[in-house]
């Protein structure tokens, strides 16, 4: 069945019960992908909540948003999600004036030109595209589990089979390497992502973590030449895809147009057969000990 949503987006999907409103929390959703994204969602009836940091871009996207539906309920938690604290903050918000949650997705996301710490002393690539999400994650998974049809999904480089440098998260002891801070981030990423499938799989949460591809947004703004010219005279023209096409994965899994029984996905939308260090459960909780730990010291 084909369920026609407007230019942007159609769905080839089941019928979805819309007799409960139902709730998403999305952060990144002022740009790119995320917003392409919200926009999905606000077409598939959710009411939103949007995390980030610029107030000047929620409102364009709000107003984006009114047109597609002029009853949606739309609020917004700013924080920087590269500090922890702030992030704490704007979470504590939402646990005070929120109930439960139905979907929780997560597209905020960095690739560094260089090495930059936050003033909470973490490298600024892996506070915002790891760690400030597992942040959200802990403290808003107890909203989720109460939702009949709950749905945790996170736009990343799932599969990218990284290193994690326990001892040096930020760099400071090697050379740095732009593909490896990503592989580093995001190797924590596809860790959580399979510890927290497996953890809950009696609960029916259902855990994503999705590989777009190369994608036509702003992540690779600031990156110096010639690598700018190469992206933007190369890359893009031959590579790289729109938002609103990127996002129609995560869309149709979310719609239960593409149903999906496994955790990793690829820019295709097929499964990434996960490295067996991921179900590793020693290596997953060194990689929790780790994540709580840096949240612990930047909340001193």
């Amino acid at each position: 069945m084909t369920i026609d949503y407007g230019p942007l987006f159609t769905f080839r999907s089941k019928i979805i019960n819309m007799k409960k409103k139902r709730l998403a929390l999305i952060t990144g959703a002022t740009d790119g992908i995320g917003k392409a994204i919200a926009i999905g969602l606000a077409k598939m009836g959710y009411e939103l909540i949007v995390m980030g940091r610029n107030s000047a871009k929620y409102e364009g996207l709000k107003a984006e948003l009114e047109k597609v539906r002029a009853d949606i309920s739309v609020v917004f938690y700013k924080a920087d999600l590269s500090l922890v604290q702030d992030t704490q903050s704007a979470l504590n918000k939402v646990k005070d004036n929120t109930s439960e949650l139905d979907l929780i997705i997560q597209t905020a996301g960095l690739i560094p030109h260089s090495i930059t710490k936050t003033n909470e002393g973490i490298e600024e690539t892996f506070a915002v595209s790891y760690l400030t999400r597992f942040l959200v994650v802990r403290e808003l998974l107890p909203l989720l589990l109460k939702s009949n049809d709950k749905i945790l999904f996170t736009v990343a480089n799932a599969g990218a089979k990284g290193k994690i440098y326990f001892e040096d998260i930020n760099f400071e002891g090697r050379k740095f390497s732009p593909v490896e801070v990503v592989k580093q981030f995001q190797q924590c990423n596809d860790v959580y992502t399979m510890y927290l499938s497996e953890k809950y799989q009696n609960y029916n949460l259902k855990v994503y973590c999705y590989n777009p591809g190369l994608v036509d947004t702003g992540i690779h703004q600031g990156w110096p030449f010639p690598f700018s010219f190469l992206r933007q005279k190369v890359v893009k023209r031959l590579f790289m895809k729109p938002p609103d096409k990127a996002a129609q994965t995560p869309l149709d899994v979310i719609g239960g147009a593409l149903s999906q029984n496994t955790v990793l996905i690829n820019s295709k939308g097929n499964k990434i057969n996960p490295s067996k260090i991921l179900s590793d459960p020693v290596y997953q909780q060194k990689v929790l000990d780790l994540s709580n730990s840096l949240i612990d010291s930047a909340m001193k």
